[in-house]
């Protein structure tokens, strides 16, 4: 395990935040977010890499949609205009996908994922609602 997946799993165990860790090398964490007023348990998979001393935030499981047509990608590129540090896209599953990249370093690499995180799961909270209409129907 890398000092950063070390420094990390430290900093979520002192928290006492509910993960998993995964990876070959256990580099990356798995962390569940309720999305509010909703069945949506968001997955954060926190990937660290030590070789350019940065992690990567993925969150899954926001939407399925049907398709990424027009009318999406034109909402998905409105939210990447409007919010900063946080990218939306559609995934080869078809699903919404959030992103945060972030430098990192081992002393602080526990508060900017908690940062990034806790903005993230914001924002999934403040978009859902938009995105119900793309929605797959297992899901509306």
């Amino acid at each position: 395990m890398n000092n950063l997946a070390s420094n990390l799993r430290a900093f979520f165990d002192e928290k006492g935040l509910h993960y998993t860790q995964t990876g070959k090398e256990e580099e990356a964490f798995i962390l569940p977010q309720r999305i509010k007023d909703s069945d949506v348990i968001l997955k954060f998979l926190v990937v660290t890499k030590p070789e350019d001393s940065s992690i990567s935030i993925y969150a899954k499981n926001l939407c399925a949609v049907k398709e990424s047509g027009r009318k999406l990608l034109e909402l998905l590129n409105e939210f990447n205009r409007d919010y900063r540090w946080i990218s939306f896209y559609v995934d080869n599953d078809n699903q919404i996908t959030l992103l945060a990249d972030s430098n990192v370093t081992e002393s602080n690499v526990g508060d900017v994922c908690l940062q990034l995180i806790g903005r993230a799961a914001g924002l999934a909270n403040l978009v859902y609602p938009k995105l119900k209409e793309f929605a797959k129907e297992s899901q509306e």
